[in-house]
C-alpha cells in the first residue's frame, strides 16, 4: 500500500486514492490530470506529459518501451536482474541499502536480485506494469514526474535505467526532492562500447602478465592461440534482430548512452555530490554513490 506516499507527480497535491480505486480513474482536483488504477497498481504517468521538450520525445520512448518489454518476456534471464546474476549482487553490496529505498525504473520482475535480504521499505516505479504480483510496494510512473511526497526516501537507486530516461536534469531534481536529508543515490550503469573495449584490452594485457611471471610460456601461447582463432561469436536470435531502431534512438532500447563524465556533471548540477564510484570491468559496468551536498 503506497497510499501514505503518493502525491500528485505534476502538482504535488493529495489524489483522491480511494475513488481512484474504487472507480479505477480519477482526476488531480488541482490540475486535472487523470490518472488510473487496474490490476492492484496505480498508474501514476501524466498523459500528455506537461513538459513540452519532455513531450517531444514521448512517442519515441513509448517505442523503446514496447523493445524492451519483449526483451523482457523473451529473455528475463539476460535483461532483469533477476536469479544468481553476480552483477546484479554485486551492484547491491555496493548500495548498502537501508531504510526506505526507491528503485526508478525497477523492471517488471517480482523482486530485483540487487535488493535480495533487504528488511526495510522497497518501492518501485517503472512506466511498464509488469508482475501482477510484486514482493515490494510498486506504481506506474516515471523519474521526471515521481508522485511521492518530499523528503519520503533515505536512498533511491538507478539499476541500469537512467539511461532510459527522457530528461535526466529533471530526473534529478525530482530525486533530490524525494530524498531525505542526507540521502543517497546509487547508479549503476553500462560503459559504452568504447569504454568495453578498453576493458578488454586491460584484461588481456593483465592475463599476459601474469603468464609471464610465472614463466608459464605454453600457457601464454596457448592463450594467443585462442586468440587467433577464437570460439565463433554467437549468432543474434531473430525476436532481436527483428527489433526496430526508432528514428533518434542511439539503439534498439536506449534514448541515449550515458558515461561517468555525464552523470557525474548532471549530479553536480542538480546539487548533488558523487562519493563512490567503482567501475567493474568484468560486468561491463559502473556504480557511482552520491549524496545530497
Amino acid at each position: 500500500m503506497l497510499d501514505d506516499l503518493l502525491i500528485c507527480p505534476v502538482c504535488h497535491v493529495k489524489l483522491p486514492l480511494a475513488e481512484l480505486r474504487l472507480n479505477n480513474v480519477s482526476t488531480c482536483s488541482n490540475c486535472k490530470y487523470e490518472y488510473h488504477y487496474s490490476d492492484g497498481a496505480f498508474d501514476l504517468i501524466p498523459r500528455p506529459f506537461p513538459s513540452d521538450d519532455i513531450q517531444r520525445k514521448a512517442d519515441l520512448w513509448e517505442k523503446l518501451q514496447e523493445n524492451g518489454l519483449i526483451s523482457y518476456t523473451i529473455e528475463p534471464e539476460n535483461n532483469l536482474s533477476v536469479g544468481a546474476r553476480k552483477d546484479s549482487r554485486v551492484f547491491g553490496a555496493f548500495c548498502e541499502l537501508d531504510g526506505v529505498v526507491l528503485d526508478v525504473g525497477c523492471g517488471p520482475q517480482v523482486f530485483p536480485t540487487y535488493a535480495e535480504g533487504f528488511k526495510g521499505r522497497f518501492v518501485g516505479i517503472d512506466p511498464i506494469r509488469g508482475e501482477a504480483k510484486r514482493n515490494f510496494d510498486f506504481a506506474v510512473a516515471v523519474g521526471e514526474y515521481l508522485p511521492f511526497q518530499d523528503q519520503t526516501f533515505n536512498q533511491v537507486i538507478f539499476a541500469g535505467s537512467l539511461d532510459h530516461v527522457l530528461n535526466q536534469e529533471q530526473v534529478f531534481e525530482e530525486v533530490k526532492r524525494v530524498l531525505k536529508p542526507g540521502g543517497i543515490i546509487n547508479i549503476w550503469f553500462g560503459v559504452p562500447e568504447t569504454q568495453g573495449t578498453i576493458a578488454k584490452l586491460t584484461r588481456k594485457a593483465i592475463h599476459v602478465g601474469r603468464y609471464l611471471l610465472r614463466g608459464d610460456f605454453q600457457g601464454l601461447a596457448k592463450r594467443a592461440q585462442q586468440e587467433v582463432n577464437p570460439e565463433p561469436a554467437p549468432s543474434v536470435p531473430d525476436w532481436f534482430a527483428a527489433l526496430p531502431v526508432p528514428e533518434g534512438a542511439v539503439d534498439t532500447y536506449h534514448l541515449t548512452h550515458l558515461d561517468k563524465t555525464s552523470i557525474a556533471e548532471g549530479i553536480t548540477q542538480a546539487g548533488l555530490k558523487v562519493t563512490k564510484s567503482v567501475h567493474h570491468p568484468e560486468f561491463y559496468s559502473h556504480f557511482l554513490k552520491a549524496v545530497i551536498r
